[in-house]
């Protein structure tokens, strides 16, 4: 399954839009960084380095839900974030999972597109 245009176009707007908003409202999390500033030696490397790490988890933690949301409307009736399934996950079914993650991963299986 490719990404549509119109799915590339939104993708690519939602990473301006947060990238954007990340750069006019960014302030540093914390100036206290000793072992760090002990081990650099260089405050602008560390400044840097908090930026860096701070737009690596935005894009980490905001931005999957909403790209899945965008790849998923495409082909499903519905879309939800912040979707809470309930119940926990047994040993079995996740090495099940696991183990289709992989095939899929390797390109010994298929993603199998259901509705179609």
């Amino acid at each position: 399954m490719t990404l549509s245009v119109r799915q590339k176009e939104k993708i690519k707007k939602l990473l301006e839009d947060k990238i954007e908003k990340k750069l006019k409202l960014y302030g540093r999390e914390t100036t206290s960084m000793p072992f760090l500033a002990r081990l650099v030696q260089d405050s602008e490397k560390i400044a840097a380095y908090s930026f860096i790490h701070s737009m690596a988890t935005m894009l980490g933690m905001s931005i999957y839900e909403d790209v899945s949301v965008i790849i998923a409307s495409e082909n499903a009736e519905e879309a939800f974030r912040h979707y809470g399934v309930g119940g926990v996950l047994s040993k079995s079914q996740k090495t099940v999972i696991g183990d289709i993650v992989s095939k899929l991963r390797n390109g010994d299986r298929k993603a199998e597109l259901s509705g179609r």
